[in-house]
């Protein structure tokens, strides 16, 4: 089984959370988010990962949540395998989100298998191990 890098030298990106999909808060740390204009807003089903929130903070600038966003190469999360399909080399994109200010639980965030057809074309994230269902994914 493979685990995650904690990796000290890949600083998380500043982003703002999108307010409009409610009050962030630690709880939310670990959920998949995707870019929306010049904030991030969370993954709904289906959606493109762009990555994954790592901090919160509790101030806000101009009504949005600075936020630290693991999104560059070589970043590791986990997440769940929601359908039971993922294997090792697959891609996958944001699956059933859980409501801001509810923590995601140990698994992680719920995640699917991107289509063979149709996938992610700018963020790729790779499965990098499972095991119970549990996956290491890495952005590639």
């Amino acid at each position: 089984m493979r685990y995650q890098t904690i990796t000290p030298y890949t600083p998380d990106r500043v982003e703002l959370l999108d307010s409009g999909d409610g009050a962030w808060s630690s709880t939310d740390i670990g959920k998949p988010v995707k870019l929306a204009g010049d904030l991030v807003s969370l993954c709904d089903d289906g959606d493109e990962i762009y990555g994954f929130v790592r901090s919160v903070e509790l101030g806000t600038k101009g009504g949005n949540h600075p936020a630290g966003v693991g999104c560059d190469f070589g970043v590791e999360f986990y997440g769940y395998d929601e359908d039971n399909d993922l294997a090792v080399g697959d891609l996958v994109i944001s699956g059933t989100p859980t409501a801001i200010g509810t923590a995601v639980g140990a698994s992680g965030p719920n995640l699917d298998k991107a289509a063979a057809l149709t996938p992610p074309t700018i963020n790729k994230w790779m499965v990098m191990a499972i095991s119970n269902r549990k996956a290491l994914v890495r952005r590639v």
